[in-house]
């Protein structure tokens, strides 16, 4: 198994602490890397990284080497945050020389509460990632896909990254446009979930299917979602209780848990949106 990062370094001593755990766990053979050199910030944290992974094969990439096509134009208009993101991943896929094996996708500021052990070799249509995204404390609708971390063969990766950039902008926007039929109970209806929905339904048309390896990470932590922290924690220690077959599918029991648990004080924020807007046109 091997892993590819890619975007700003944003790594700290847990965030570097926890991907050599990760290594040593899941016996990674190789590190592939491309960071975006933007300052003298970023070059120094690339030589720590450097040093750390010294096998690690490392690319950096000046900013002004993304040109933009408005891949996703319907779902950023200003700042190309998630366009770049794709282009500096598809850069790296472009530099791996493999053809086949398991890749790991992973992000630079990833600390885990626990850390995945991927046990079973991956069948070639099989997309494996965590059953909680990384700074929300309900796990993704089923849906949509976390895109931060996921593991799958490369060649399935390449597939998706094909889709994305051969295909006519237009017609990406209309193969988002299926998650609106789809039932979503934490997003507004006819939502299309973002990303993570366009990679899902790029996965449908591929005929990948999604599981979840057991794991946990934060990215964002907020000290009053401490309940709903230890639940997760609980529930990952506890795959057999939450999972159907021990093995987490799409919609399962934790979800509804944390979902039922998140939907009181999300109402309470939207409510108080509104009767904020109410007022200021009351006395405006």
């Amino acid at each position: 198994m091997k892993l590819f990062l890619s975007g700003l370094p944003r790594f700290n001593e847990k965030s570097l602490g926890d991907l050599k755990l990760f290594v040593k766990k899941n016996k990674i053979q190789k590190i592939y890397a491309a960071f975006w050199i933007c300052d003298l910030d970023s070059q120094k944290k690339v030589e720590k990284f450097r040093n750390i992974f010294k096998n690690a094969d490392v690319f950096e990439v000046p900013e002004n080497l993304f040109k933009s096509r408005d891949t996703f134009y319907w779902i950023e208009l200003k700042d190309k945050r998630i366009e770049k993101q794709y282009f500096l991943l598809n850069f790296l896929l472009n530099k791996i020389p493999d053809q086949n094996g398991e890749f790991v996708r992973y992000r630079s500021d990833i600390e885990w509460e626990i850390i995945p052990q991927i046990k079973d070799k991956l069948k070639k249509n099989i997309f494996l990632t965590t059953p909680f995204e990384g700074h929300e404390y309900v796990p993704f609708e089923p849906n949509i896909l976390n895109d931060q971390f996921y593991i799958a063969e490369i060649s399935l990766i390449r597939s998706v990254f094909r889709i994305i950039f051969e295909t006519n902008p237009k017609e990406l926007r209309a193969l988002h446009l299926k998650q609106k039929t789809k039932l979503c109970v934490t997003q507004p209806p006819w939502s299309l979930q973002g990303i993570e929905g366009l990679l899902f339904e790029i996965l449908s048309e591929l005929r990948a299917d999604v599981n979840y390896c057991f794991g946990y990470y934060s990215i964002f932590y907020k000290p009053e979602q401490t309940l709903l922290k230890k639940l997760c924690l609980f529930e990952i220690n506890h795959p057999s209780i939450f999972f159907f077959k021990n093995s987490p599918s799409r919609i399962n029991l934790a979800f509804l848990i944390n979902f039922f648990i998140w939907l009181p004080g999300r109402l309470s924020l939207k409510l108080n949106k509104v009767m904020k807007r109410i007022k200021f046109h009351l006395f405006s």
